[in-house]
């Protein structure tokens, strides 16, 4: 029975009904408005059809008073200035773009001006004043916008409007103002949003936002405060309105929003109604929806991200405010006895009463909790359904967690009220956290609240009971009305014991490994576990159990597996231990409490201590836990000594547990044991070493362990097996890892351990023979560690070195032992003593790398040559000793021998690689490669080596000079890197024996300059010589060329001796009875002579330094000498030469020339600019009298060098006489000789014509051809002449060919204003000349050239003369052309003159019409002549450069003379010529073949027309399709350039006979063409290749060339990119001549990339360009006579590239529509028909298939069109109009 009063339902059912009934009560939507039911009546379908529907009334709504904008509000919009007031009103705008505009206009408009340093004080007076005027509405208007703008969802709007704001409140003069308005002005309601808004701005979400509002809020608290009390007595009238706002920001921030923000007037409600099966349902009202924000703008900021920073900024407000302004306390609720005067209360009382009213609320504390119910807030019904404030807010949650270091701190006497709800939120969210940030902000609040607090573990949950209270109920578990009644006891007790939940969510938290936060987490632990009630956590077995479980379970679970494991694991057992070390302290300091004797606690403190510990080892040493060894030993240490400092039987119990696990682990010896074996080593040996020195018990420990590991390791090796290397090699490493890891340990007693020496001696031959090298050497080095005196470390390693030695242990196995003990190490290692120690071993190591080049050796044999005087040396903090001044492995006297021997095998072996191209010895590497170690280590067997300077110098030969042969040897380039870095150690060594190894390597440069045998070019070894770190070491300046170039007696000798030969043709004039053939000449592989290699270095050398000529004048000739043996070596290959060789490259003789062109022109360019004016009168006078010129510069010491060895040098050379003649024409190229200065040398002439004839002849011939025309020059002339006139012939072969010359010699250029002789003159002198032809004494063969020559000089001044003397000339002129042959190169001379003297006749004759009738008489023979010689087949294939000459003057002279050449035979032979090797000639050929092909188009044509049977179809030339079978793409850039036009020109005319020829002859050629495969094996691939449309780079552009035309004569050789406009004018070509062949290859094509590359290459470049030019075609005159018909009509559709063809006949139409397509020609033109009239399908299709045909094949649109307009005209032609017949 229930009791009196009570219900008889249960607690449970009660609270449930009660919970239920508060919803109800209080639900927040309204519920739905239910019209009164209908009365009832007849039912039925008539019954509702006559019931009157029922009007209801719906009143409109009554519209919400908008808040008016102030400037309309007070007028001000007429007084502010206009474009303030735009401003404003953007301030109402509802986008976030408008407003921001705004208020950045404001900003940078307004307030900023008044800031400006360059503002004057007048402009800001005025401001201000302005700003004092409108202030009071503006601030109206301001404040009126400002809680919107401060608290908008637009971050750039809060930024601005706080910008906008800080600005205002800077300005001092406006702060009065602004004050006055805010206390004064606006209402309670407005200020509270005013300032609320300001404050919780300050403290917004965005750091920027918060940073920028901060100071001027507390510089505006600042101002509203006592001058004497400062910021912590703020005003009464500020506070309260701000901790209004703050409180209702903080619980309802949508009131906040929505009274900043009023929504919408909403529609009136409908009436809805809804009938189903004749039966009716309740009328009712229903609420339209309101219109979400997200359908109007996808980027409004959502509701709950408002609300949380609504949060975030009030709970920084309220922290604020909490926590800098002084509030009062609470007046005392104690009662007194006597009356005291009442105080009037506080005005912030009430404001403190609703802070904490609030702290009470158990939904404000929601703000912490990250999940969706907050527990503690559940019993509540008005909240039962609603997410806590801090759902999904990380924000929030911190702001939250910030207030309550606040309230512990300054008002602990305040919270003593809100504990119980404080409790259960801080502690009933802090261990659920999610958010990582947040963990890492809450843990210092949470630490400070358990602290102060430790109680709350109780209060976090009332309805716990411990387990030692049984039914008793907790104080605090009472409902706070004091009802009893309200918990059922009976039930209660029924339940027994329960489990704290915050104290499990505490579990729950470390099974998590601190909820994702390890490394914050885990140092938090202790300190929350301090402050567990032993309530909660007992000290009893099962709850200790439950606690390390979960701390474990992290472990297990791998909830602790971040990335950074080391720092994780680390802060977890610092965890571990840290909490054991307080649970064993409660443990013991409860057992000395209750004084439980021996057992009980104790034990479980013990066994607490030791499963830890056990659990901590095997979680390392298996890897769950991932931290180093050295880590977990030091750590363990720390615990266990701590331990100690409890009890000391604590440490024993500990330590226990590591012991006995190494030790087991070791004598196991498994797989599965070994590896744990090793890691037990290292961290037993870490937890030794960070032992303190007074821990002895715990040492003794350690030591034990470790002598039972040596003792079962002895015993292990001496019971092993033969054979069992690998369990020997396991046995060994642990007796090393032993050694090392516990070697302070062993030292102190190793006198006391017998079985360790004796395994040591005992094992250590078998150890060093057969284990691994890792192995033995780490056994070897622990052994010698453990004695500190030098018998048994010198005994113990001289017993090492035999059996290394020893011819039993493998030769793999010793080098690999002696590799690891050489490497660098702190330990030192024992001399070898007396003995030899490896002797023996090192002479055969160095066998092996002399003879065989074993760089294994080499390398072994290296390390070892460097301990034998090696000294300590510092790296870092530590001294590593390589090796000692005691010969740890062999004597120094054998070291000195190897190294010696090592040295003269370098020396001998760098030589022969100078000057052969046989691939360097693998003993070189091997040998550079043991000497290597010693330069680098810096060793007294280098500084002390003989041969030291020889052998530096050959490397450095390696290093510079042989690094640069590109001959793809790898030997050698290995052998270079290593001599690099020998070269590099030896600058380091401050060059030692410098000044012998400069003037070795220079000498040995110097003659691998001049040595034809040398494998590398001498500019080459220019380079070599130029590079910077070779001159520093060398110690020469850089560009000496003293230093880099032979000494100058090295030039005088070889130019000595060299000579040249009389090929040039401006030298024919000299007497041929002086050439010298140059004797035997030895070239080298690069083509070049001795003297040649050494001239080109000097021209390599004037690159680097243009001075060099300056200094060395003499050098200026020994280049010309160079400059002339290239021009012969260029017109006559197959002549002797002294400098150039058969095989040298014309690529390199070409840039020769140009490189010595340019220096000479440089150096007298130079010269010029300095000599005086009378230079040229000094210099000739000196010249005449044999005397120094009074000036000595460069120039006058050139001309006088090189006239002094002309004159003295021309009866035995033409060589000075050249050098000289090419001196004298740069004096006159760069000079500009003037008519008096040309006297002077003319007068020199005269002076030397009878002693030194070729040189006189050589400045008269360079002074003519300067065009420096004087009166001694013309007096010359004319003596000459009349000299020559009066020689009889018996004398002309002699006397009167050395006058002839000096003749013709002083002829002056053609454009010259010089007069060769007077015409009287002239007539005498060709009828002495006359005789002597006429005359039967045998002449010279030469006159005959020169007469030619004389005559084209003379041609001119005779023109008007009549005489026989023309027919003397023409005579000449034929008859020279009849001797001649381009096979006899004899003659090459005279038929180049008789080819100017041809070409200067026609070229009077077409401006004289008297002498061009003289000339027609005679010229037809002449021209016959000539032809024959023009198509004369070479017996062979000439690469004669004077034959090139000759063949461009013949073709240039064809140009007008082409009925001479024409037919088949001048076809032949002038095709072959499209493949020379000039450009020149090329083109010139091409030239004349295109009329060749025009002429043979028109007799083909011909041909086709009279044949009407096509027996014969018109074809093709058939060598030119045999030129164009033999012509391949280009390989690359390079290759194109090379072969030039010879690539284009063949198919350039071929393309050529396709012009102006019929369809029937264009369809004969198309069909050869195609039949041959030319187009898609030659063509394209040629277009394909030159254009890169294949990749890999981006095809050639062409947007700035207008390829649909190019002039072949207009080619620039300069421009690099000239043959990729070519080959793009020969696509452009194909394209629009034979179309059908390049659709045909298009459209076979299988490559697809290809295919799509090219139709984007047409489709962007051609198409447009095609399409435009057959466009425009129809619109010409001749397309309009062609299609001259009343009936026919054209549209051209320019812009879709379409043509409409109409055919109208008696109104009625026929069309056609002709479409281009996009990649057009590569594809077809579409053609498609439209109205037919009456025509026959078949027939019609049959025209408009012949009209595609037509167009694709031949490519005109005009023709196709024509012949459609044709067959229509032809259809209707005699037929009656009938509009049925065409319907």
């Amino acid at each position: 029975m229930p009791k009196p009063g009570k219900s008889s339902a249960s607690s449970g059912t009660r609270k449930k009904h009660a919970k239920r009934a508060a919803t109800k009560g209080q639900e927040d939507d309204e519920p739905v408005e239910q019209l009164p039911p209908e009365p009832r009546g007849k039912k039925g379908k008539k019954a509702d059809k006559k019931a009157p529907r029922p009007k209801v009334y719906i009143p409109p709504v009554k519209p919400v008073a908008p808040r008016r904008d102030p400037l309309d509000a007070h007028g001000l919009a007429s007084q502010l200035p206009a474009d303030l007031v735009v401003v404003l009103r953007l301030l109402g705008k509802k986008d976030a773009v408008s407003k921001g505009k705004a208020l950045d206009e404001l900003q940078a408009g307004w307030v900023e001006k008044a800031k400006q340093e360059s503002a004057t004080e007048e402009d800001i007076q005025s401001l201000l004043t302005t700003f004092e005027t409108m202030l009071p509405v503006d601030l109206q208007c301001q404040f009126h916008h400002y809680p919107v703008l401060a608290l908008h969802s637009s971050r750039r709007v809060r930024l601005a409007a706080t910008q906008l704001q800080a600005s205002l409140w800077g300005i001092p003069r406006l702060q009065p103002t602004l004050r006055f308005y805010l206390h004064e002005t606006i209402g309670t309601i407005e200020m509270e949003q005013i300032l609320g808004a300001w404050c919780t701005t300050a403290f917004d979400v965005d750091r920027m936002v918060s940073m920028r509002a901060k100071p001027s809020w507390d510089s505006f608290i600042k101002s509203q405060s006592a001058p004497s009390e400062g910021v912590s007595s703020a005003p009464t009238s500020c506070i309260p309105v701000v901790a209004s706002f703050i409180q209702l920001a903080l619980i309802a921030p949508n009131t906040v929003h929505q009274s900043l923000n009023p929504p919408a007037p909403e529609a009136p409600a409908i009436i809805s109604r809804s009938q189903k099966s004749g039966k009716s349902t309740p009328r009712t009202f229903t609420k339209p929806a309101p219109k979400s924000t997200t359908e109007s703008d996808p980027d409004e900021e959502k509701e709950a991200d408002r609300n949380a920073r609504y949060r975030v900024g009030a709970l920084g407000a309220l922290t604020w405010l909490l926590d800098t302004v002084q509030l009062p306390e609470l007046p005392s609720t104690v009662e007194s006895d006597t009356e005291a005067e009442p105080q009037p209360p506080h005005p912030l009382l009430g404001v403190l009463d609703n802070i904490f009213d609030m702290l009470h609320d158990p939904l404000f504390w929601s703000c912490l909790y990250a999940g969706t119910r907050p527990p503690w807030v559940e019993a509540e019904a008005n909240v039962a359904q609603r997410a806590g404030f801090g759902t999904a807010q990380p924000a929030v949650r911190k702001s939250a967690w910030a207030l309550i270091p606040v309230l512990v701190r300054k008002w602990e006497a305040k919270l003593q009220s809100c504990l119980p709800v404080m409790s259960a939120a801080i502690l009933r969210s802090a261990w659920v956290e999610s958010d990582h940030g947040v963990r890492i902000a809450m843990f210092e609040p949470l630490l400070i609240f358990l602290k102060a607090y430790p109680s709350s573990w109780m209060l976090a949950d009332p309805t716990y009971r411990p387990a030692n209270q049984g039914t008793e109920r907790h104080p605090k578990a009472a409902d706070s009305s004091g009802d009893e009644s309200e918990v059922d006891e009976d039930h209660q007790a029924s339940l027994g014991p329960q489990v704290n939940i915050a104290y499990t969510e505490f579990l729950d938290f470390l099974k998590l490994g601190c909820g994702g936060s390890p490394v914050q987490g885990y140092p938090v632990i202790l300190v929350a576990l301090s402050t567990i009630p032993e309530e909660i956590l007992p000290l009893t077995k099962d709850a200790l159990y439950n606690f390390y479980s979960s701390l474990w379970a992290a472990v297990d679970g791998r909830a602790i597996s971040t990335l950074d494991k080391s720092m994780t694991a680390t802060a977890f057992i610092s965890s571990l231990f840290e909490c054991t070390v307080y649970l064993v302290g409660r443990i013991q300091r409860g057992q000395q409490t209750n004084d439980t004797g021996e057992g009980g606690l104790a034990d479980l403190a013990r066994d607490l201590a030791r499963q830890q510990v056990a659990e901590a080892w095997d979680a390392v040493e298996s890897g769950r836990i991932v931290i180093k060894e050295e880590d977990a030993g030091i750590r363990l240490s720390q615990f266990v000594v701590r331990l100690g400092k409890v009890h000391v039987d604590l440490s024993k119990a500990a330590a226990e547990p590591m012991c006995s696990e190494t030790f087991r682990h070791i004598s196991e010896s498994t797989e599965q044991t070994q590896a744990l074996a090793w890691k037990d080593v290292d961290i037993l040996a870490a937890f030794a070493a960070a032992l303190p020195s007074d821990e002895v018990a715990l040492k003794n420990a350690v030591k034990e362990t470790v002598d039972s590991v040596i003792k079962w390791s002895s015993g292990r090796l001496k019971t092993q097996e033969p054979g069992s290397d690998s369990a020997s090699t396991d046995v060994v490493d642990l007796l090393s890892r032993i050694i090392q890891k516990f070697g302070p340990i062993l030292k102190q007693d190793v006198s006391e351990n017998p079985d360790l020496e004796t395994t040591i001696f005992s094992s250590i031959d078998h150890v060093m023979r057969a284990l691994r090298p890792n192995t033995s050497v780490d056994f070897l080095l622990s052994s010698l560690s453990i004695w500190t005196g030098a018998e048994k470390r010198e005994r113990l390693w001289g017993q090492v070195l035999g059996v290394i030695g020893s011819s039993e242990c493998p030769k793999q196995q010793s080098n690999a032992v002696l590799s690891k003990l050489l490497e660098p190490r702190k330990e030192a290692l024992p001399s070898c003593g007396g003995s030899s120690g490896l002797s023996g071993f090192v002479e055969s190591l160095l066998q092996s790398v002399l003879a065989n080049g074993d760089t294994e050796s080499s390398t072994l044999l290296g390390k070892m040559l460097v301990t034998s005087s090696m000294e300590a040396r510092s790296f870092s903090r530590l001294t590593v000793i390589d090796f000692m001044s005691l010969e740890h492995f062999i004597p120094l006297s054998v070291a000195h021998v190897c190294v010696e021997r090592a040295a003269s095998s370098v020396i001998e072996a760098i030589p022969p690689l100078l000057h052969q191209d046989a691939p360097s010895p693998a003993s070189l590497r091997a040998t550079l490669q043991t000497l290597s170690p010693l330069f680098t280590a810096k060793s007294p067997l280098i500084k002390g080596l003989g041969p030291l300077a020889d052998l530096v110098v050959t490397v450095l030969a390696l290093a510079y000079i042989l690094r640069l042969a590109e001959d793809g040897d790898d030997m050698l380039d290995e052998c270079v890197g290593v001599a690099k870095s020998i070269s590099k150690s030896w600058a380091q060594m401050s060059c030692p024996e410098q000044s012998r190894v400069r003037e070795g390597f220079l000498n040995l440069a110097h003659s691998t300059m001049q040595d034809v045998r040398a494998r590398l070019e001498s500019t080459t070894v220019v380079d070599a010589l130029s590079a910077p770190d070779l001159l520093e070491m060398l110690q020469v300046a850089m560009f000496d060329a003293d230093v880099v170039l032979p000494p100058i007696a090295t030039f005088e000798r070889l130019h000595s001796n060299a000579d040249l030969g009389y090929i040039d043709i401006p030298l024919a004039l000299f007497d041929p009875t002086i050439k010298q053939t140059p004797g035997p000449v030895t070239y080298g592989r690069d083509g070049l002579s001795e003297y040649g290699r050494v001239l080109a270095a000097l021209l390599e050398m004037f690159k680097w330094d243009r001075q060099v000529l300056s200094r060395y004048p003499e050098m200026i000739g020994y280049l010309l000498l160079l400059e002339c043996a290239a021009e012969d070596l260029t017109l006559d290959p197959e002549e002797p030469n002294a400098i150039f060789g058969p095989t040298v490259e014309k690529t390199f003789v070409a840039s020769l020339e140009e490189d010595i062109s340019m220096a000479i022109t440089y150096v007298f360019s130079s010269a010029v600019t300095s000599i005086s004016p009378n230079w040229h009168q000094q210099i000739c006078s000196s010249l005449k009298t044999n005397v120094p010129a009074p000036d000595d510069g460069i120039l006058s010491q050139v001309v006088c060098k090189t006239f002094r060895a002309a004159t003295s040098m021309e009866t035995k050379g033409l060589r000075d006489l050249r050098i000289f003649r090419k001196v004298l024409a740069q004096v006159a190229k760069t000079g500009d000789i003037t008519a008096t200065e040309a006297d002077q040398w003319i007068l020199l002439c005269d002076s030397i014509r009878k002693q030194a004839p070729q040189t006189s002849l050589s400045i008269t011939l360079t002074i003519a051809q300067a065009g420096a025309e004087c009166a001694r020059l013309d007096r010359l002339r004319n003596e000459l002449a009349s000299t020559l006139s009066g020689i009889p012939p018996h004398r002309a072969s002699t006397e009167g060919l050395r006058v002839l010359r000096h003749l013709v010699a002083s002829a002056p250029l053609p454009d010259s204003e010089g007069v060769y002789l007077p015409p009287q003159r002239a007539v005498f002198l060709l009828q002495a000349l006359q005789k002597w032809v006429a005359s039967d004494e045998e002449l010279d063969e030469e006159i005959d050239s020169l007469l030619v020559q004389l005559c084209s000089g003379l041609a001119p001044i005779l023109l008007t003369v009549p005489g026989s003397h023309w027919d003397f000339i023409f005579d000449l002129m034929e008859s020279n052309l009849e001797a001649s042959s381009i096979n006899d190169k004899a003659t090459y001379v005279c038929l180049m003159r008789t080819l100017n003297l041809i070409s200067t006749v026609e070229d009077l004759a077409s401006n004289n019409k008297s002498f061009r009738a003289t000339w027609q008489e005679r010229r037809t023979g002449v021209m016959d002549a000539f032809a024959e010689r023009l198509l004369e087949k070479p017996e062979k294939a000439q690469i004669l450069g004077l034959y090139q000459q000759l063949l461009l003057q013949l073709l240039i002279v064809a140009r007008g003379l082409q009925p001479f050449i024409a037919g088949d035979k001048g076809f032949a032979t002038l095709l072959p010529l499209l493949l020379n090797s000039s450009s020149k000639i090329q083109l010139e050929a091409y030239q004349l073949l295109v009329p060749l092909s025009a002429s043979r188009n028109e007799r083909i044509v011909v041909e086709a027309a009279v044949d009407s049977d096509q027996s014969t179809p018109p074809e093709l030339p058939g060598q030119l399709l045999e030129i164009l079978g033999d012509i391949s793409p280009a390989d690359d850039d390079e290759d194109l350039l090379d072969r030039g036009l010879a690539l284009f020109l063949p198919w350039l005319l071929t393309l050529d006979f396709f012009e102006d020829i019929s369809i029937k002859v264009k369809n004969g050629y198309m069909d050869h063409l195609i039949t041959a495969g030319l187009v898609e094996t030659r063509l394209i691939p040629i277009i394909i290749s030159s254009l890169d449309l294949k990749g890999p780079n981006k095809p050639f552009p062409i947007e700035m060339w207008a390829v649909d035309e190019f002039y072949l004569d207009m080619l620039d050789s300069s421009l690099p990119t000239r043959f990729q406009v070519l080959a793009a004018h020969l696509f452009y070509r194909a394209l629009t001549v034979i179309p059908a062949a390049t659709r045909s290859w298009f459209q076979d094509l299988k490559d697809r990339r290809l295919a799509e590359a090219i139709s984007q290459y047409t489709s962007r470049w051609f198409t447009p360009m095609i399409t435009e030019q057959e466009l425009s075609r129809l619109k010409e005159p001749s397309a309009a006579e062609e299609f001259s018909d009343e009936n026919f009509s054209i549209k051209v559709h320019t812009g879709v590239r379409e043509v409409s063809a109409i055919y109208t006949i008696d109104d009625q139409q026929m069309n056609i529509r002709v479409a281009f397509p996009a990649d057009y020609p590569l594809r077809n033109i579409n053609v498609e028909g439209g109205q037919q009239l009456g025509i026959p399908s078949n027939k019609w299709k049959a025209w408009l298939l012949n009209v595609q045909m037509v167009a694709n094949q031949t490519g005109s649109l005009v023709d196709a069109l024509a012949l459609w307009k044709k067959n229509i005209s032809l259809h209707f032609e005699g037929q009656v109009e009938c509009a049925i017949c065409y319907s």
